[in-house]
């Protein structure tokens, strides 16, 4: 987009140079407009050099972190149009609560606090053991006589100095700690959900608003132009709307970027 907008400008700058000459070889036109708008110009060719030398350590940068060759070329998608789920927010919290790995982890501890409360409880509970052998005996192989063993080993727990009860009240004492933090931990991703859903209506906001700013700027330059043509505007306004336009696409694509990262934002709060 920065690209986009360099090359235009130098488009629009020699464009603008080239009335500018046209009025000075009739007259209707001083060799100091031809100079400042030949220097417009320049910086316009400036903008755009330093916009590709971005453009190339950019690409550059993006081929390291996907792991590929620094001069790969790839063929970028254009960013597709930003927009705001169809969802309402009750339905994305809904979503992030099932996705979240936070919440998820949250799950598991309060689970795994639950099976250590039935551990404890067990302690108290009595327990029974069956035993059963069956074993051949003699000093010959053929002297040998069998026998068997059969055992019933039951076992109540009367008193072990209240070890028991302590282990079940800090096992119910973690579970409620563990309760509390999932909680907390559902309601900050409500939260991050709600802030960036709002955020990215503002982002869209501001692109929109954007957008309409470059379509003013752009028919104030027109209008600029054909008053320059007509001798009604000077070089000053015609480089003044240029500057105009500039601003106004910087704005836009400013606006529009932002917009990619709070739409990213929301889908990891959601937990895309």
């Amino acid at each position: 987009a920065l690209g986009a907008a360099a090359r235009a400008g130098v488009e629009a700058a020699t464009e603008d140079a080239r009335r500018a000459k046209d009025r000075f070889a009739v007259g209707t036109a001083t060799q100091a407009d031809v100079l400042s708008i030949d220097v417009h110009a320049a910086a316009m060719r400036e903008r755009d050099i330093e916009a590709r030398t971005e453009a190339a350590i950019s690409r550059a940068r993006l081929n390291d972190l996907i792991g590929a060759p620094l001069d790969a070329l790839f063929v970028l998608d254009s960013i597709p149009p930003i927009a705001r789920p169809t969802e309402p927010v009750l339905a994305l919290e809904a979503q992030a609560l099932d996705a979240r790995p936070d919440i998820r982890l949250s799950t598991i501890e309060q689970r795994t606090a639950e099976a250590l409360i039935d551990a404890a409880r067990s302690a108290f509970l009595p327990q029974v053991a069956f035993r059963g052998g069956w074993e051949w005996n003699g000093a010959t192989f053929g002297s040998r006589e069998s026998g068997w063993l059969v055992g019933t080993e039951v076992r109540l727990n009367v008193f072990r100095g209240f070890a028991d009860r302590a282990r079940l009240k800090s096992a119910e004492a973690a579970l409620a700690r563990h309760g509390q933090e999932r909680l907390r931990i559902e309601n900050a991703a409500r939260l991050d959900v709600r802030a960036a859903a709002a955020r990215l209506d503002a982002a869209e906001a501001r692109r929109q608003v954007a957008a309409a700013v470059v379509s003013q700027a752009v028919e104030s330059r027109r209008i600029t132009r054909d008053r320059y043509d007509q001798g009604l505007a000077d070089a000053a306004a015609l480089l003044q709307s240029a500057q105009a336009v500039l601003d106004a696409e910087a704005q836009e694509i400013a606006a529009r970027v932002d917009a990619v990262v709070r739409r990213a934002a929301l889908d990891r709060a959601v937990g895309k």
